[in-house]
């Protein structure tokens, strides 16, 4: 034995045909797979890592699939003409913040990165919670170059709704005729349409009723009329009017 720079080393016999008896013993041979697996599984994670950091993937493993985006919205994000960001104005104790959280990080990934987010709390910054005139926690802008718009809610329609006010500031008019007892917009029984309107609206309409009798013409900023169902035949008055609508493009 001697020693270098304060470190021992010892000088051991090796031979061959003794290490290989030994290797290839039972307990060695289990012991090796055992070495092997972790090893490949070692292998696996690093490669994980390695496609981790080159490409983000999410998985919505909830039972109704709470934060998988509808088509609709992942239409509307896929074709941003400007980056949207979001600023939610949210108190770190809020419970709702983690699903808000969760929910805006899937627009992000969705948009490729054309829709940001930030979480300000409005106690801790009260500077800029005064700059967007925050009222209650809870409220997000949306900000398009000079345009935004205030959501108030926390579902995915909520903040859709907000994309697309910011897309399409002016809104599309639905008008519903009646006087010949169409489905109602305003009533919860069978042959009503109060969850259609909500659905409506939610998509960035304004959803009203017409009377083409009294007005004897479908009103100018119609995009859109709707006959929903009628009991009673229309007078020759409206199918006038509705024809006149139809002729110039309605």
């Amino acid at each position: 034995d001697k020693l270098v720079t304060g470190v021992q080393t010892c000088a051991l016999p090796i031979y061959p045909e003794d290490v290989w008896s030994r290797l290839t013993a039972r307990g060695s041979i289990y012991g090796g797979n055992t070495l092997a697996i972790a090893a490949a599984f070692i292998g696996i994670l690093a490669l994980l890592n390695v496609l981790g950091q080159r490409r983000h993937e999410r998985w919505d493993l909830t039972v109704n699939r709470t934060f998988t985006l509808s088509d609709q919205t992942l239409q509307i994000v896929s074709n941003l003409a400007q980056p949207v960001s979001m600023i939610a104005f949210y108190s770190d104790q809020d419970s709702r913040r983690n699903d808000v959280q969760d929910l805006l990080r899937e627009y992000e990934t969705r948009s490729n990165g054309k829709v940001t987010y930030e979480f300000i709390d409005p106690e801790a910054r009260p500077s800029v919670a005064q700059q967007y005139q925050i009222k209650e926690f809870g409220t997000t802008i949306l900000r398009m170059g000079d345009q935004q718009q205030r959501v108030t809610g926390t579902r995915e329609s909520d903040f859709t709704t907000g994309l697309l006010r910011l897309v399409q500031p002016s809104l599309k008019k639905i008008y519903f005729t009646t006087g010949h007892n169409e489905r109602r917009l305003d009533g919860f029984e069978d042959r009503a349409y109060s969850q259609l309107k909500t659905s409506l609206e939610s998509d960035n309409f304004t959803v009203d009723t017409v009377n083409l009798f009294a007005t004897r013409a479908v009103p100018d900023d119609t995009s859109v009329l709707v006959i929903a169902d009628p009991r009673t035949p229309f007078f020759d008055e409206e199918k006038l009017a509705i024809s006149m609508y139809l002729d110039k493009g309605g």
